[in-house]
């Protein structure tokens, strides 16, 4: 599998979309494993408390953008690190969510469908 930031036309154009969903399944595994989150509401105390920390650290943030000093200046790069790394997190949490909901979709449709009797296909049905 190639680095997200190779180029993407050396990668055959069938494989691309499957290489694009196994990162992001990579990505959702990392942060699932890096927090230690096995349940739901873990999930939304881990996105609730990075959206905290981002609302604090855009406070911090606006009193430092008036001042000019090295300190600040340095502050102000470790803040934009940080809300950057905030941001995935939340945007990734969203991600979980989301595709959690389709998989047990996918799971009911697959039992429903499993439950049913598989009718029996007339002749007529078979031709076409």
């Amino acid at each position: 599998v190639r680095k997200s930031g190779t180029n993407s036309r050396k990668t055959h154009y069938l494989l691309r979309e499957d290489i694009r969903k196994l990162e992001k399944r990579e990505r959702m595994a990392s942060l699932l494993v890096k927090n230690r989150i096995e349940t739901f509401d873990q999930l939304h105390a881990h996105q609730d408390e990075c959206r905290e920390l981002i609302s604090v650290l855009c406070d911090e943030r606006a009193k430092l953008r008036g001042k000019q000093t090295p300190e600040a200046e340095a502050r102000l790069a470790v803040i934009r690190e940080q809300l950057k790394t905030l941001r995935k997190e939340v945007r990734i949490c969203d991600e979980i969510k989301e595709d959690s909901v389709l998989l047990e979709q996918k799971r009911q449709a697959l039992r429903n469908s499993s439950t049913e009797k598989p009718q029996k296909r007339t002749r007529v049905q078979r031709e076409k």
